[in-house]
């Protein structure tokens, strides 16, 4: 990735991030802090500094036409390991994929079924101590391995209503879980603000509390006689969660703040960005909708096309675009949040908070997806032109 040229430079002094190339001082930024009800909530007019990603990657792994480890097609996820390395969740193939932390291939485990050791869906990964879990929507389960693959055992989560599947694993061994309704059981007609149950379920797949009701997606009902088209609306906000110590974090809608929970559901943090939200322009509705379809396309998903075309009457777009598209924390316990983009942008913009205060700017090719960061490392899949998957390490720092 090639550094920001210098108009954004001169862009950056007219933000008010003026650093001393702009021709003056920096000023300090405002970060501002209040206590209401026990919740912490921070405000920051911009951030303390700016942070720089590697021009090339410490690691790239991808080939093309060759089949191997290497060859990628569907990338679900990526997680560091303790020892350095690394695994890939490989959706094509329903296989992890395990890689010694220079790129040399350990070996896999999984493959398309339903039998024990076997995937249907492979979707999400993570670590818990000595263990591996993943989770595949197909078989609806959760699987158990060690750091090389070897299996366990499996359990599901007890059910309560509607789509439930795991979000993210806090630090105290319990799984943070979302319960969503089922197209089939939405009413109304238009578009409709969708929420979610929010539960912490423990490694045997048993509920241990409902933590709340959240917003989560906005979701379009389109109907023609007996026939119901659902899709999702293009450019509605979708909630993202992370785990964070004891507790985990969540981002929705447009405003520019991320929300930060204890494991009974308790908010204790709140980081703000002093800022007025982006407004929606007739513009933005057509490029979100267009590229929808074009995706939908590329991918050959007759379904999805048709869907998009004769809920189109139906969709109505909110008035400010999505603050986030999605947010992670590191092992500093920091949390990265995506700034939505409209497609076609030269740089992806990652915000980064410490404690509630926007400590760090960074950005970065909008086509490598970072899946997860450890120490001063973002392992994630890059894509060319041609949609070619690669993984990549980068490694980042603030200037």
């Amino acid at each position: 990735m090639k550094r920001p040229g210098s108009h954004i430079v001169l862009l950056t002094c007219l933000l008010g991030w003026a650093l001393a190339a702009c021709g003056g001082e920096r000023n300090a930024p405002i970060v501002t802090e209040a206590d209401s009800a026990g919740i912490h909530i921070v405000s920051s007019d911009r951030p303390l500094e700016e942070w720089a990603l590697s021009d090339e990657p410490d690691l790239d792994l991808g080939t093309l036409g060759s089949p191997g480890p290497t060859e990628f097609f569907q990338i679900e996820a990526a997680q560091f390991l303790p020892d350095g390395g690394f695994v890939v969740a490989h959706r094509s193939t329903e296989e992890l994929r395990f890689f010694e932390a220079n790129g040399v291939f350990l070996g896999a485990a999984g493959r398309s079924g339903n039998g024990p050791e076997e995937f249907r869906g492979l979707s999400w990964v993570a670590i818990w101590g000595d263990s591996l879990l993943t989770y595949d929507w197909g078989n609806d389960r959760i699987s158990v391995r060690d750091h090389s693959g070897v299996y366990a055992r499996s359990f599901r989560l007890e059910w309560i209503s509607g789509l439930l599947a795991p979000s993210a694993l806090l630090d105290d061994g319990t799984l943070l879980t979302l319960s969503v309704q089922h197209m089939t059981e939405l009413e109304a007609t238009g578009t409709q603000l969708s929420e979610g149950l929010v539960s912490r379920h423990d490694l045997n797949g048993g509920l241990v509390d409902s933590l709340g009701r959240f917003p989560v997606m906005r979701r379009v009902v389109h109907r023609e006689g007996n026939r119901q088209t659902t899709v999702s609306l293009p450019m509605g906000s979708q909630a993202d969660f992370a785990a964070q110590g004891n507790g985990f974090c969540y981002a929705f809608g447009s405003e520019l703040s991320v929300r930060c929970f204890d494991t009974d559901g308790r908010l204790r943090t709140i980081a703000r960005v002093d800022s007025l939200p982006r407004p929606v322009t007739p513009e933005d509705v057509e490029k979100a909708f267009e590229h929808e379809l074009e995706l939908a396309r590329e991918a050959r998903n007759v379904p999805r096309e048709q869907a998009l075309l004769r809920a189109r009457p139906s969709m109505t777009f909110p008035e400010a675009l999505p603050a986030f598209t999605e947010i992670l924390t590191d092992d500093a316990g920091r949390i990265w949040a995506r700034r939505y983009e409209l497609p076609g942008v030269s740089l992806a913009q990652w915000w980064i908070f410490d404690e509630g205060t926007w400590v760090g700017h960074l950005r970065a090719d909008p086509a490598f997806q970072v899946m997860d960061v450890r120490e001063d490392r973002m392992l994630g899949v890059w894509r060319n032109e041609l949609g070619i998957e690669h993984v990549r390490i980068h490694r980042f720092s603030s200037r």
